[in-house]
């Protein structure tokens, strides 16, 4: 017995899920006021968040363009701890550079860390308020910008510093915005396996990070943030 579709709904749903409903759970779906549900999860539990008929909705989304966006996430959350730790490698390089205590020098690493600690105090509420794409954009503009400027040979060690925080404060929203977008674009009953995805990304972001060789091992290499694996 099949619950009767409102729509071409259900045409947009993955075919994993099961169409399968027993009269119990018809009865107990009815009596909650779900009569708009047309499919159950693999388990046999209505799905949730409810079926809607908004083209706009994420969940009606293809399954393709779901995954193109949770890729996107992964890569930002995998970034935020890459930024963080890329230039451990470098720090004898950057002593030289900026003729800098090793001291000195491993300010550069928790500054970025502060960036990332403060930036999600202030795109969760933004990404709320004027939407989760236009946060995330405004990130990757931003760590791109201050990518390029760490870059800069004639760059002083306070200037490399200030870049190192944008560097952070850019990649943040990876973090509380990347999750809510992976919320939204996935079943209840998905959430586990995507979300897992998402944190293998900042574990592999801060290993590779660490153990890359950098760039400018090469003498006379003047860029001291830009590492090769």
């Amino acid at each position: 017995m099949l619950f009767r579709s409102q729509g071409n709904d259900s045409s947009e749903v993955s075919n994993s899920i099961s169409t399968t409903v027993s009269s119990d759970i018809k009865i107990e779906a009815s009596e909650r006021g779900h009569l708009a549900l047309t499919r159950l999860d693999p388990y046999g539990n209505p799905l949730v968040p409810p079926l809607t008929r908004d083209p706009q909705d994420p969940m009606n989304w293809s399954l393709w363009r779901k995954y193109l966006c949770i890729i996107i996430v992964c890569m930002s959350y995998f970034m935020f701890t890459y930024f963080t730790t890329t230039t451990i490698p470098s720090f004898a390089l950057l002593q030289k550079q900026f003729n800098a205590t090793y001291t000195e020098v491993n300010w550069t690493f928790a500054i970025s860390n502060l960036g990332l600690a403060v930036g999600p105090l202030l795109t969760g509420s933004l990404a709320d308020t004027y939407g989760r794409r236009p946060v995330m954009i405004c990130g990757c503009i931003i760590a791109l910008v201050a990518s390029g400027c760490t870059s800069i040979k004639t760059i002083s060690l306070n200037g490399y510093m200030t870049a190192r925080f944008f560097q952070g404060l850019g990649c943040a929203p990876a973090s509380n915005v990347g999750l809510s977008i992976i919320n939204d674009l996935s079943w209840e009953h998905e959430r586990g396996q995507r979300i897992g995805l998402w944190t293998m990304s900042v574990g592999a972001g801060g290993f590779v990070g660490a153990v890359g060789k950098c760039e400018h091992s090469v003498p006379k290499c003047p860029y001291t943030n830009r590492i090769v694996m």
